[in-house]
């Protein structure tokens, strides 16, 4: 799926191999980065990554995916947390650490990675609940 721009956006199963092979929810691929996309992989990190916590992932996703993305390169990494419809959005900062960035008073949240994307939060927790696909069609919707 192509991004205005050039990027791409890659829904699970894609394999995102860093240290390990790992299968984000969402991943985007930015256009200077597309070399990284192979036949069956993305060999190396992504440019911004959506984890959707499920009750079986909750540690997985915040700290040992969280610990991982952040060595591998990720640039911004969102926790997305239906169970307590909570948000989590991580930027790469100049030491290499993830810094966690919130959204503004009016609860939109500007992504560091895709400048022009400008997410309403309160849009995630909607019922029933965005799936991969859907949360696919409204990053592309915002993108225009």
């Amino acid at each position: 799926m192509y991004l205005a721009g050039g990027g791409e956006v890659l829904l699970a199963p894609m394999v995102m191999k860093m240290e390990r092979g790992r299968e984000p929810d969402l991943q985007v691929i930015l256009p200077e980065s597309k070399q990284r996309i192979k036949e069956t992989l993305v060999a190396g990190a992504a440019d911004l990554v959506v984890e959707i916590i499920s009750p079986d992932s909750i540690k997985r996703d915040k700290e040992v995916k969280f610990a991982e993305y952040e060595r591998g390169g990720v640039h911004e990494y969102w926790v997305l947390d239906p169970l307590e419809h909570e948000t989590f959005f991580y930027v790469r900062g100049e030491d290499g650490k993830f810094q966690r960035h919130y959204s503004d008073a009016d609860g939109i949240y500007q992504s560091v990675v895709l400048k022009r994307l400008r997410l309403k939060v309160d849009l995630l927790w909607r019922e029933p609940l965005l799936r991969g696909p859907e949360i696919e069609a409204l990053v592309r919707e915002m993108l225009k």
